[in-house]
């Protein structure tokens, strides 16, 4: 019985730390290879949060007038569609996460059956 438990949780080990890291790694505004060995660029944040995040997202027009600001500051400013197109779920969020959430929804959903057991 132990057997088949770790045969089922270990597994779902993997997938887990992966959506943590990444997911603390979209929250520092950072682009590095995470530990599923994704390597992405920091998500597109909302103007309010741009002080705080190397990248935020705004309309055209705002990222145009904001440019020269934002070379100083080493920020970048993504225009709407963009960050809509990349599917930022949430604030902070990263395209990512969205398919690890549901891989971490999934892993619990395989270990219902232990866990009944």
């Amino acid at each position: 019985r132990c057997a088949f438990l770790l045969f089922l949780v270990l597994p779902q080990v993997y997938p887990l730390t992966c959506y943590i890291f990444s997911t603390v790694d979209a929250r520092r505004g950072q682009t590095v290879p995470t530990t599923c060995g994704i390597s992405r660029r920091p998500s597109c944040m909302t103007e309010y949060e741009r002080e705080f995040s190397h990248t935020y997202c705004a309309s055209d027009g705002l990222c145009e007038k904001h440019k020269k600001e934002d070379l100083e500051k080493n920020i970048t400013c993504c225009d709407t569609d963009f960050c809509n197109r990349d599917k930022v779920i949430e604030m902070g969020g990263n395209p990512d996460s969205a398919s690890l959430h549901n891989l971490f929804i999934s892993s619990i959903i395989a270990l219902f059956p232990s866990i009944i057991l």
